[in-house]
């Protein structure tokens, strides 16, 4: 049988459906004439009100009204979200938790869509606690439901870095849990401002612009009574009908009454506007509300044209997976996107190895082999390059990770090798420990991950102020409790308090206890200690140059250089002294803040050192005497050197009295004062205290 004569048949047998068909879809249609947006004010409206009315989404205020300016509320606008993702059979004998506050204000009507929506994550947290059914919704409240709707509530909770809102003229008036929300109901699509750029976060919500939203979201998943797909053909004559490849991959036709299906077509601005069949190209992609096969509503949506020649080839670059609906959209190389169905039997290769649809990533170069709008083969140049960027999603069970490129903005997803190695904050790690919002450099390898390299987007830091940098914004220098020094930029805004008040960069000190909190590796708030201690010591050197510096050595024999400020206290037997007052071997008594001296007791004293321990052996003719004394680093001998102006003491039971070097035996205990010259001891006195009868 010919082709022609099969399409004269299918139109016969068309022609009978249709007419059959046409009488319901007269009374269909009919049922949209509410009476209250004929108006040309709300030409700008309709076609939204008719689509989801068509859809069951949404209800006249009466049967005959819509109410187009009349406000949304709260339970009305969670109702319509419930209807449009396709949950209403859900709300079957469904009834509000015992614990949801003041139930009884919500109208019976509404209730099984308000628990549902509770179940479904919509209504939650402070909205869940006081759920103000009656309110009118605002702008803000409608893009946090919407969003939640969509099962976007986790990724905005994450949403560290927003961008699009600041744009907002009013964005203070925009409350800051909410921000997020509406960063991403901008960012889908799902809402917009106003033309002179604000958003208008309070105002109220019209059923009219509910419409619209409720529209919006439908391109962003699948709404239960609309069909969607890519036209094969449309018939303009005998029979008007479009030929549609749905998004299934099966084939369907619906017919279309020229007086009665409403037809619309976006245009550049998103705006649907009224169209007619013969607007209609195979390629463009359709959404159809039908009445068994006969269409009431149809849009075409913009920019979304493919080929449906059979047996060619597309390349270019991948723009998008969508692994819900199998779909592929590349953006060839006119700057045109053009979207495919992914088949089951669709050949995957990368680099001519056989590979998975999940390996694939957008910004691939990528040759497809299509069959009408069926992918048949996907052929992929595989990538070797570093990205560095924000992890906006990780897939664990198809281990895909989706990273938003520093350089370009643009989200980027990969597969990440079964060997990838993994490490996060400088540690070691797994996959589970990723979490959205890490700051992460990955390694790509044939379009696959083999390392990641992450840092956690928000993680504190502390250690010991080294110093300040002065460059295009200011770098802290901090040693680490590794002993490492790090240099952190500041952020413009950081926050900066010391001794727990707020303070500026200019009193932060070298010396100070820091902790550093970074976002992004940006310092955001630096909470600063001074470290205060007391430092007793004899002067080594002290030096006048920009600043006075005094180098002291401790009872401990460690050297410490401090600087003497203008703001420094110095004292001498309870008087004020200048610091050029202070000399050589001096002993001093300070109070430190970080390096800087607070006061200074100055003691002129005499440094004599003590030794004490017992004789092993007396050497007259080098005057020497060697005691075995007890010390710090345990016991060790000690050579003590005397001369003819050594005094010699012997103790008794009436106190000490002269002695003669002769006199004292090996194995008596001595005490020994005097001070190292030359690295040996010498005695000014020594006293024997061994009792003797």
């Amino acid at each position: 049988m010919s082709c022609g004569r099969i399409k004269r048949i299918t139109t016969i047998f068309l022609t009978i459906l249709v007419i059959l068909s046409i009488s319901t879809a007269q009374v269909c249609a009919a049922s949209l004439q509410f009476t209250d947006i004929s108006a040309s004010r709300y030409d700008w409206v309709r076609p939204y009100i008719q689509k989801m009315s068509l859809a069951g989404v949404v209800k006249g205020m009466t049967d005959t009204t819509y109410g187009p300016d009349a406000n949304v509320t709260r339970e009305q606008l969670v109702t319509m979200l419930v209807r449009l993702m396709g949950w209403e059979s859900l709300t079957s004998g469904k009834s509000l938790p015992s614990n949801f506050p003041r139930a009884s204000s919500v109208a019976p009507w509404a209730r099984p869509y308000v628990a549902v929506a509770i179940e479904k994550g919509i209504v939650s947290g402070k909205d869940f606690d006081d759920f103000r059914p009656s309110d009118a919704a605002k702008r803000s409240e409608v893009a946090v439901f919407a969003v939640k709707a969509l099962g976007l509530g986790q990724e905005a909770e994450s949403r560290k870095t927003l961008s699009i809102i600041f744009g907002f003229t009013d964005v203070h008036m925009i409350e800051l849990e909410t921000r997020p929300y509406v960063e991403l109901a901008v960012e889908k699509g799902i809402m917009k401002g106003f033309p002179d750029n604000s958003f208008k976060p309070d105002e109220k919500f019209t059923r009219a612009q509910m419409a619209v939203l409720l529209h919006n979201l439908s391109k962003l998943t699948k709404v239960q009574n609309i069909i969607s797909g890519v036209v094969q053909d449309v018939e303009t004559d005998i029979l008007p009908n479009v030929e549609v490849r749905l998004d299934d991959g099966t084939l369907g036709t619906y017919t279309v009454n020229i007086s009665s299906t409403l037809i619309y077509k976006e245009d550049e601005s998103g705006n649907l506007t009224k169209s007619e069949l013969k607007d209609i190209k195979a390629g463009d992609r359709i959404s159809i509300i039908a009445s068994g096969t006969s269409a009431q509503y149809i849009d075409v949506g913009y920019g979304s044209t493919a080929p449906v020649t059979d047996g060619y080839t597309v390349e270019g670059t991948i723009k998008e997976i969508d692994l819900i609906r199998s779909t592929l959209t590349v953006r060839t190389s006119d700057n045109r996107e053009r979207t495919y169905n992914i088949k089951n039997q669709t050949k995957v290769y990368i680099d001519g190895t056989s590979a998975t649809i999940y390996q694939l990533a957008s910004g691939q170069s990528v040759k497809l082999t299509v069959s009408e709008t069926d992918v048949e083969r996907i052929d992929v140049k595989g990538e070797d390059k570093v990205v560095k960027g924000v992890i906006r999603a990780v897939n664990r069970v198809t281990n895909v990770l989706t990273i938003e490129n520093e350089k370009t903005d643009e989200y980027e997803s990969y597969s990440i090798a079964s060997n990838v190695k993994i490490y996060k904050d400088n540690r070691a790690a797994d996959i589970y420990s990723l979490t959205i919002g890490d700051v992460a450099t990955i390694t790509v390898s044939g379009s696959r991950i083999v390392e990641i390299d992450a840092e956690s987007a928000t993680r504190d830091i502390t250690g010991i102020l080294m110093g300040i940098e002065y460059a295009k914004n200011p770098v802290l220098v901090v040693e680490l409790d590794d002993g490492r020094e790090n240099k952190y930029e500041l952020d413009k805004d950081v926050t900066i308090r010391k001794n727990g008040k707020r303070a500026e960069l200019s009193d932060l000190k070298k010396g100070d206890e820091v902790t550093l909190t970074l976002e992004y590796d940006l310092v955001t708030r630096v909470a600063a200690e001074s470290v205060k201690r007391d430092i007793k010591g004899t002067v080594k050197a002290i030096t006048f140059a920009d600043k006075i510096t005094v180098t002291v050595i401790d009872d401990k024999g460690k050297e410490h250089d401090i600087t003497i400020t203008s703001d420094t206290k110095i004292t001498k037997d309870r008087k004020r002294i200048d610091a050029t007052e202070i000399r050589r071997d001096y002993y001093l008594d300070m109070e430190v803040e970080n390096d800087e001296a607070i006061s200074i007791d100055v003691t002129v004293k005499d440094t004599h050192d003590v030794l004490r321990g017992t004789v092993i052996g007396i050497h007259e003719n080098i005057e020497v005497i060697v005691i075995s004394a007890k010390t710090e680093d345990g016991t060790r001998e000690i050579s003590i050197r005397y001369t003819s102006d050594t005094v010699v003491l012997k103790s008794s039971r009436d106190g000490a009295r002269s002695h003669r070097i002769t006199r004292i035996e090996e194995g008596n205990e001595i005490v020994a004062i005097g001070s190292y010259e030359g690295g040996l001891f010498v005695a000014v006195t020594i006293q024997d205290i061994t009792f003797s009868d």
